[in-house]
């Protein structure tokens, strides 16, 4: 199965989310990141994901899982894979116990709330 690479990018500035087509198409996706992270842009990517409702999860989403509490997306890179961490333990090491890998679960159990910086208060 080939994963679709595809990236959003939040502008705390305007308080949007962006796509950044044009820039993408005129000088390749490795220099818009670079170029967004430049503005103050924080760069989200795709998981090759989606939830129950068919919505795309990116990293920084929070999303819940059945009946557990609403969490955030995360890369992990000591174990290569995306990861759901609780919000009790946003901040924590990976040695932590209490995130679970996203692609060990059934994704048609998922569902995206919303994201770290459209909707913060998800998570208190």
């Amino acid at each position: 199965m080939k994963r679709e690479i595809k990236f959003r990018f939040w502008n705390p500035d305007k308080f949007m989310m962006d796509d950044h087509k044009g820039w993408r198409e005129d000088i390749g996706i490795n220099e818009a990141i670079e170029a967004s992270e430049q503005y103050g842009y924080k760069t989200m990517q795709f998981t090759g994901l989606t939830d129950k409702n068919g919505t795309e999860i990116y990293e920084g989403d929070i999303v819940s899982f059945e009946d557990d509490p609403a969490g955030v997306v995360k890369w992990n890179s000591n174990f290569c894979c995306y990861t759901y961490w609780e919000s009790k333990h946003i901040n924590d090491e990976y040695e932590s116990m209490d995130w679970n890998q996203l692609l060990k679960k059934d994704c048609n159990h998922y569902i995206v709330h919303g994201n770290i910086y459209e909707n913060p208060d998800l998570l208190l």
